[in-house]
């Protein structure tokens, strides 16, 4: 389990974060997630998408991946692209602990989504990191 400290005034900012990514980079929607899956802010219209859902599966997938990661030598993936028909999904982790899922029609280039994505991450990361430490 996670231990978060939230309070109303981060809440506030890392929607707004997760607003101008959305509306910049073209994505529908966003969430930011812990790893253990709990969604700490969202924003855009995720239509017939479940948030709750996704953050959950999407956090399995991460340490997966992460792990895949480990296993041929690399410290880490920060990104990781799900290419459908219809959707992408772009995860794009900030830190050990928490990390974002952008949800896109195919349409939208993967390439402008990764560069709002670490753009984001460093907007993110100060409050991130002290949400998790517990300040």
């Amino acid at each position: 389990m996670d231990n978060i400290v939230l309070n109303p005034q981060d809440v506030v900012k890392l929607k707004g974060y997760l607003q101008s990514f959305t509306s910049d980079s073209g994505v529908q929607a966003a969430v930011l997630v812990s790893r253990s899956g709990f969604v700490i802010a969202r924003a855009g219209e995720f239509g017939q998408v479940d948030p709750n859902a996704l953050a959950v599966i999407s956090a399995a997938g991460v340490s997966s991946t992460q792990a895949l990661a480990t296993t041929i030598g690399e410290k880490k993936f920060p990104a990781i692209t799900y290419q459908g028909t219809f959707q992408n999904l772009h995860i794009q982790v900030i830190t050990e602990k928490a990390f974002v899922i952008a949800l896109a029609a195919s349409s939208v280039t993967s390439s402008v989504v990764r560069l709002y994505a670490r753009e984001l991450t460093k907007d993110m990361l100060p409050i991130i990191e002290r949400i998790f430490a517990g300040k």
